[in-house]
């Protein structure tokens, strides 16, 4: 399991990279982590500095069944495909710049 036990955090990168890779994830619940983990169904959110929310959520882990657990894993890849892979991230950069430069030229025509 990966576990991100953050008292501040944005958007964290290894923690989508562990959930691309099929690893189960725990990660305290602020900042990005919760638009990323955003139900039971993909990994589990804890408080920040609640280590006993975080035993607790480990423990889960650690026994849950094995349909259950390939199915957590399973949902948590399909997440990251979904909306965070580097085509995906690659294409809504895009856009945002092109709007940008789009709204600037309109800002600065003579």
């Amino acid at each position: 399991m990966f576990v991100l036990s953050s008292v501040a955090e944005g958007m964290p990168r290894a923690m989508l990279e562990a959930m691309a890779c099929g690893v189960p994830c725990i990660a305290t619940l602020l900042s990005g982590i919760p638009e990323v983990i955003n139900d039971e169904n993909m990994g589990f959110l804890v408080p920040p500095r609640d280590s006993a929310s975080l035993a607790v959520a480990m423990i889960k882990i650690a026994t849950l069944p094995e349909p259950e657990l390939d199915a957590l894993i399973e949902n948590a890849q399909n997440r990251v495909r979904q909306y965070y892979s580097h085509k995906i991230v690659g294409e809504k950069l895009k856009k945002l710049y092109e709007s940008n430069f789009e709204a600037y030229c309109k800002d600065h025509q003579a």
